[in-house]
């Protein structure tokens, strides 16, 4: 036998040598995901946290001991809720503490109800000192080390802060997302009633700040219910601070804050029914803070019975940033300002497919654009293509659109009627 003839059989015997030993190594099991039913719907801490299990000082697993559990595992846990009202009843002593006040979220985890209005986490009762609070507390912190956090059949009810997002506040790079759940009469005294997609910059980062600041994160909001909520600063139901991406989809944002009746005193002026927040803040707001350029996604909803006293009745592009409509019905809302159903300030405004109606502002019924050039001097545009823009009412001018300043306006396959102003521009005034 030739020499090369007796190496190639070596290697083939090595290479079945081989193929065997692997064969015969154990395959090592992949660690199922961790999944927490909440048993009980007291308010209480872990017992021993990191351990594994969710269990309080009282034996069963709870809310709090579940979220504490999931913040000290890797990966992504399940938290299951049972049908029943989960309220707040540990006062925050530390807003840094994990066992007091709010469910504060460092982790990546799915929490999921036994549907809207069945499985309700709810705000608990207000302290006996502050006439204004409506719960103890926000519902949940969102940290940044949280990278991916999912609400699913779920209400979330009655959250209070004198801050911003009552309901949910969101330092997060990553991804929120609320599937068929209900966000209702949440109340924050700065922005975002219901949620606040916040700029990292203005979270408490201990020692210190990073370098490079991590960016906004993402809120996906599916199959869901906003109404009620209120807010002294921007977004009754929903602020986008930033940079940051919002996207509504197949979802009714209704009724924030809620029904306004004649004022006894004066009938021609409208004051909150009884229960009802104040109208501070346009429900849906793009905020632009820090020259943030925001997006906000509507798709497949209805943005409707909304009031306002700021620009927007029904969204407010305040800044430089997007909003994009599509599918899409914006009816029945109210300002006092400009945009009875949506403003845009600058930046990029784009309605298709969509019904703009009923609405009323005292300029801008439908849509109002004050068409503001951004910091660099680009001017701003609204595109409105295969949509109706109709009944709606400026007291000035404008009753369908009113486009202003340096923006610009493209019209295409639209129908403009039965628009009124009590000036210029019925229909449509540039």
């Amino acid at each position: 036998m030739r020499p090369r003839s007796v190496l190639s059989l070596l290697g083939l015997a090595l290479a079945l040598l081989v193929l065997l030993s692997l064969r015969a190594m154990p395959v090592a099991a992949q660690t199922p995901p961790t999944t927490f039913a909440v048993t009980s719907m007291v308010d209480a801490g872990d017992s021993r946290i990191g351990d594994g299990e969710c269990r309080s000082f009282g034996g069963e697993c709870t809310l709090r001991a579940a979220i504490a559990e999931s913040n000290a595992l890797p990966g992504t846990e399940t938290i299951t809720l049972a049908p029943g009202t989960y309220e707040l009843e540990i006062p925050t002593v530390n807003e840094d503490l994990d066992h007091t006040g709010d469910f504060d979220i460092r982790g990546s985890v799915t929490i999921v109800g036994g549907g809207a209005g069945v499985s309700i986490v709810d705000g608990g009762f207000p302290p006996e000192n502050n006439a204004e609070a409506v719960g103890l507390d926000r519902l949940f912190e969102i940290h940044p080390t949280a990278h991916r956090v999912t609400f699913r059949d779920l209400t979330l009810r009655e959250g209070y802060v004198d801050g911003d997002g009552a309901a949910i506040q969101n330092w997060s790079s990553g991804v929120v997302r609320l599937e068929r759940t209900s966000l209702l009469k949440n109340l924050a005294g700065g922005a975002g009633g219901a949620i606040n997609n916040a700029d990292p910059f203005d979270y408490d980062w201990l020692p210190t700040d990073p370098i490079p600041m991590p960016p906004p994160g993402r809120i996906e909001i599916v199959d869901s219910t906003l109404s009620g909520n209120g807010a002294g600063g921007g977004g009754a139901a929903i602020n986008n601070t930033s940079a940051g991406v919002v996207t509504i989809t197949n979802s009714r944002v209704i009724d924030n804050p809620g029904q306004m009746i004649p004022d006894p005193l004066d009938p021609e002026e409208l004051i909150p029914a009884p229960g009802v927040y104040e109208p501070e803040s346009s429900p849906i707001v793009n905020q632009a803070q820090y020259s943030g350029e925001g997006t906000i996604r509507i798709t497949d909803s209805t943005i409707a019975d909304n009031y306002s006293n700021q620009d927007g009745g029904g969204v407010a592009n305040l800044g430089d940033g997007t909003v994009v409509v599509e599918r899409s019905e914006v009816g029945d809302n109210t300002t006092l300002a400009a945009g009875g159903g949506i403003y845009t300030n600058g930046g990029t405004l784009t309605v298709t497919e969509s019904t703009v109606e009923g609405n009323t502002a005292a300029d801008g019924g439908g849509i109002s654009s004050a068409g503001s050039p951004s910091a660099i001097g680009l001017r701003p545009r609204t595109t409105i293509t295969d949509s109706v823009i109709s009944e709606n009412v400026a007291l000035a001018s404008g009753g369908g659109i009113l486009s202003g300043g340096e923006g610009q306006l493209a019209v295409t396959k639209v129908t403009i009627s039965e628009n009124k102003a009590g000036d210029a521009g019925g229909g449509l005034n540039s």
